[in-house]
């Protein structure tokens, strides 16, 4: 996969499917609807405390990623708010959060220089700018901003700077 990677194949996924190509990334891999053959009969309480957790990636986006970053799903946690506390975990790294309805795209040029634009379809929480944001530890704590949804490509420095 890293040499399809470097040679500029189209190379995609959503959710884990996204979370792959990073470091690692934000899970909901623990959440009884995720688990491929869960417990019959759970209790609410069962199906609601379970934890999001980090998982590895094939580490060719330097970053932490978190996919569905605008949902709150079955545990009660919105994803936003847990992977803050991820980012707090491991303050060196950078996060790219994508909302649903949203793709990070991540683009070689020529020479090697890579590229990066946000894309989407539907709506979501953030509109126009493409439910794309990037979250860095800053002063003890974590810092967002939302990233400029133009479809314009922008150098990867950027965003991981």
């Amino acid at each position: 996969l890293a040499a399809a990677w470097e040679r500029g194949c189209v190379m995609v996924g959503g959710s884990a499917g996204a979370i792959c190509w990073f470091d690692g990334g934000h899970s909901d891999s623990l959440s009884p609807a995720s688990v491929l053959n869960p417990k019959p009969n759970m209790t609410e309480l069962e199906t609601s405390t379970w934890r999001y957790v980090r998982v590895a990636g094939l580490g060719l986006v330097p970053a932490l990623c978190c996919p569905h970053h605008d949902t709150t799903q079955s545990n009660g946690v919105p994803r936003a708010t847990d992977f803050n506390r991820m980012m707090l975990e491991n303050p060196a790294e950078v996060g790219v959060c994508i909302d649903n309805n949203c793709a990070f795209v991540h683009e070689s040029q020529e020479g090697g220089e890579a590229n990066w634009r946000a894309v989407g379809s539907g709506s979501w929480a953030h509109g126009e700018s493409g439910g794309l944001s990037r979250k860095v530890y800053e002063n003890g704590a974590v810092v967002e901003t939302q990233l400029e949804w133009d479809g314009e490509l922008k150098p990867k420095g950027e965003l991981l700077a």
